[in-house]
């Protein structure tokens, strides 16, 4: 059986950190599940944009490394971190702390505001 997620529409939806998958939308790893492999029923097939190597499903939705896992995220702004603070500045407009956070490697971050 195939299905096409509902949430990806085509390749050029998927984020930085995402490569669209056919087959594979329902079989990625997430913070929720670090300790175990996620099901991956045989005979199934949902096309999702999907995590790239080395990353992570967080519950936000992007794709981080493992150890931002326990970042409490409330809102992950889409945009470069050049500095902590001007992602600060940003998080402060709604209240929150920002964070800047490695997203894809060195020189690539996010900026995360916390609760």
């Amino acid at each position: 059986m195939h299905i096409k997620s509902m949430y990806t529409a085509d390749t050029s939806s998927c984020r930085k950190g995402e490569t669209y998958s056919s087959c594979r939308g329902h079989c990625q790893k997430s913070c929720s599940d670090l300790d175990r492999e996620p099901p991956c029923p045989s005979g199934v097939c949902i096309g999702a944009c999907v995590c790239d190597a080395g990353l992570i499903r967080h519950k936000s939705g992007w794709c981080l490394f493992e150890d931002a896992c326990n970042v409490n995220v409330s809102v992950i702004q889409n945009l470069g971190c050049p500095d902590e603070r001007n992602c600060d500045a940003i998080c402060r407009t709604i209240h929150q702390k920002g964070v800047c956070i490695e997203h894809l490697g060195p020189e690539k971050t996010l900026c995360v505001c916390t609760k």
